[in-house]
């Protein structure tokens, strides 16, 4: 039997979501954290200008292939339909491929042939750096219809555990290159980036295969044999569901603003050379450190409330149209995360201001606590706090959006592209390398409140309004702004002074201050806590009965 209609996923979408986050988070914690690692590792032995290449040319050019081929496609086969015809999604998913390719030789030409490229005496194999990670593109573009399968699926462990081990695989190929053939630069980063999308490809690969023999007998798993996974034509149906197609070119559209949002910062850099590849490496080094939390959190959380959304509403239904139950559980769900990641974007922005020079200074060094790094990361860590509201809202208006709706915010991502490169080139004028991040927070306000007027449209007829929900109580807002009070008189006093004695003092207070304020958590957030621990004790009780 071929699988053309679709089976009944597991009704527990909630719990299986949430479990989805937790996995996400713990692959983004060893991803970050190795990542982390091996940048501390590689500071010292590489140099800011081989740095700033690999960090904002290179892999710019392959998140610019990835994400402009793959985010459409894992939208549009993700969204929720009343009978799935497997083979018609997997058909779809599969047209991702020759779109890589197309989009690898236009950037490919571009990154060769029409950017300025860095000096060959100080920069050598630009050229063999280039084409590695435009293949590499390419190649991850082979696994994606299983990835967005595994998803569809519920195999939430799946993505951690195959990308966990190839990171270990380019972590451990990275530093063993440096250390052995350090003359090698770009060519080392190279074999490693490789390396992973190989790792990756092969082990989903194998993960379906071994799929495909336990569920041999399994009349729930739609696919029988390994071809299946592959394009094919169906006999009484069109290659490709007309409505995924529909959602699919709308995507694309807005995936096309939204990579130019998202990377904004680095394509100035790389087409209007502002900044020297040094500075550029520099601006990498601080801003990742600043967004940390947002990879291995915020990102797994993204991710998990988007997979139940999509799976829980009818994509440009009207609430009314919805049922009700799924309807008050997802305003509920929404307020919730939305109310968590103010809390930790408030940590982040409360404790990055005052502590940011001293962060850099044990971490990396004095040639990165000097100069605008301090201030560069400070702006970051206040640009997170306005990154952990927009994740979520701009999440939920793409999960629940009709393909009209795309349409039009597609229209409103190009304003918003426009008036964010300009804010770039006139503030960086203005303010150097802390214009780039001026310039995002200016572009993130404008995406937030075009996400919350969405939202609150939507919800206007509910009996709940998610929007108003998740402003952190006035317990929680007097402490933050007593701990920012006290961490920053510590640093007018004490972050200046380069001893020991000083900087366990500073330290202190921000631990206090730090206590202080869980404190006040736990005693103004009560109704919070109970909601997430409901969700966990049912995340938990449903393991225990499968």
């Amino acid at each position: 039997m071929r699988p053309q209609e679709s089976q009944d996923l597991d009704p527990n979408i909630l719990a299986k979501a949430a479990k989805s986050a937790s996995y996400g988070i713990g692959l983004q914690f060893t991803f970050r954290a190795s990542t982390f690692l091996v940048n501390l590792f590689l500071v010292r032995y590489i140099s800011k200008d081989v740095l700033g290449v690999v960090s904002v040319r290179l892999s710019l050019l392959y998140t610019t292939v990835f994400l402009l081929t793959s985010e459409p496609f894992i939208r549009a086969g993700l969204s929720k339909a009343e009978k799935r015809c497997w083979l018609q999604t997997v058909n779809l998913l599969w047209c991702s491929f020759p779109l890589g390719i197309f989009w690898a030789l236009i950037c490919g030409f571009l990154w060769l042939y029409v950017l300025e490229q860095p000096d060959s005496s100080i920069i050598p194999h630009y050229n063999t750096a280039v084409v590695c990670y435009s293949v590499s593109a390419i190649v991850e573009m082979l696994c994606l219809p299983l990835l967005v399968i595994a998803q569809l699926m519920m195999f939430v462990e799946a993505k951690a555990v195959i990308e966990g081990v190839a990171l270990v695989v380019q972590c451990f190929v990275t530093i063993t290159l440096v250390i052995l053939v350090p003359d090698w630069g770009l060519i080392t980063f190279s074999i490693a980036q490789l390396l992973y999308t190989f790792t990756v490809t092969t082990l989903y690969y194998g993960y379906f295969t071994r799929q495909l023999f336990r569920r041999r007998r399994d009349h729930t798993f739609p696919f029988k044999r390994f071809l299946e996974f592959l394009p094919s034509r169906l006999k009484d149906k069109p290659f490709i569901d007309n409505e995924q197609r529909g959602l699919l070119l709308s995507f694309a559209k807005q995936s096309f603003f939204k990579q130019i949002l998202t990377e904004g910062e680095k394509y100035v850099m790389t087409v209007f050379n502002v900044l020297t590849f040094a500075d550029q490496g520099v601006y990498n080094v601080v801003s990742n450190l600043g967004s940390l939390i947002v990879r291995i959190v915020f990102l797994p959380m993204e991710d998990g409330l988007y997979l139940f959304i999509a799976q829980n509403l009818q994509r440009g239904i009207p609430i009314k149209q919805q049922q009700k139950d799924q309807a008050d559980l997802t305003g509920r769900v929404l307020a919730a995360v939305l109310r968590i990641r103010v809390l930790l974007g408030l940590v982040i922005a409360t404790y990055g201001f005052s502590y940011s020079s001293l962060a850099l200074e044990v971490l990396y060094g004095e040639k990165f606590s000097h100069g605008a790094g301090p201030q560069l990361l400070s702006w970051v860590s206040f640009y997170v706090l306005l990154v952990s509201v927009n994740g979520i809202t701009e999440g939920f208006k793409n999960a629940t959006m009709s393909q009209r709706q795309v349409d039009r915010y597609s229209r409103v991502m190009l304003c918003f592209s426009l008036a964010f490169l300009c804010s770039s080139l006139i503030l960086t004028k203005y303010f150097g390398i802390i214009g780039f991040v001026l310039s995002n927070c200016i572009n993130m306000c404008l995406r937030i409140f075009h996400s919350a007027y969405f939202i609150y449209q939507y919800f206007k007829d509910s009996s709940y309004q998610p929007v108003w929900s998740h402003f952190p109580s006035v317990a929680m807002a007097v402490s933050f702004f007593v701990a920012l009070s006290f961490t920053a008189s510590s640093e007018f006093l004490f972050g200046d002074k380069h001893h020991l004695k000083f900087q366990l003092i500073h330290v202190g207070v921000g631990f206090v201050c730090l206590l202080f304020n869980l404190l006040v958590f736990f005693i103004s957030e009560r109704p919070l806590i109970k909601f997430v621990y409901s969700l966990c004790y049912k995340d938990k009780d449903m393991d225990k009965k499968s």
